[in-house]
């Protein structure tokens, strides 16, 4: 039987692994959690070139953060697809109630 955390343990290993690699004299490499901080902006366009080349350098050389800025593209196409009658009720009142009250705080 196959294990199927396995693929979701090896890409958390694979950003840990890129996370603590030692820094080396390259101190204008983007970090994995910067490129976390920063992927909506890529991912709408409005990063500027040099930002973005970074990111994108960063992108080659990390699995971990490849996989986690295909999988933002993947949700994103996912919920864009999704209309307002396809939630159930139910799922509709507990998000308003969620955003409502992380509004306020």
């Amino acid at each position: 039987m196959r294990n199927a955390r396995a693929p979701y343990e090896t890409e958390q290993r694979a950003l840990l692994n890129c996370c603590l690699k030692p820094m080396t004299d390259h101190s204008d490499d983007l970090t994995c959690k910067e490129l976390v901080e920063i992927v909506t902006d890529y991912l709408e366009g409005r990063l500027p070139p040099p930002y973005r080349l970074r990111f994108e350098q960063h992108l080659m050389i990390c699995p971990g953060c490849s996989t986690y800025v295909e999988q933002m593209r993947d949700t994103i196409a996912l919920v864009g697809a999704l209309r307002e009658e396809d939630v159930p009720r139910p799922a509709q009142e507990a998000l308003l109630r969620a955003f409502s009250d992380w509004k306020r705080n």
